[in-house]
């Protein structure tokens, strides 16, 4: 099972625990509505393959700065 280490919602990436790099498909807003907002974003669809993809909650994951 993949596990979603990172998220980077304004590139539409996210990093699994092995450091596979994946694509962010989808962001949904609080009424569940598709948005291109990232800021907005309170859940995503993650491909992590040809055929496996993965719901994401992302107020599991706290903003990080890096210099």
């Amino acid at each position: 099972m993949n596990v979603i280490d990172a998220i980077n919602r304004e590139q539409r990436l996210a990093v699994t625990d092995n450091g596979e790099i994946c694509q962010i498909t989808i962001l949904f807003d609080r009424d569940g509505d598709e948005t291109d907002d990232a800021g907005a974003a309170v859940a995503a669809v993650i491909k992590l393959s040809d055929n496996e993809w993965l719901t994401v909650d992302l107020a599991a994951f706290q903003t990080a700065r890096m210099n």
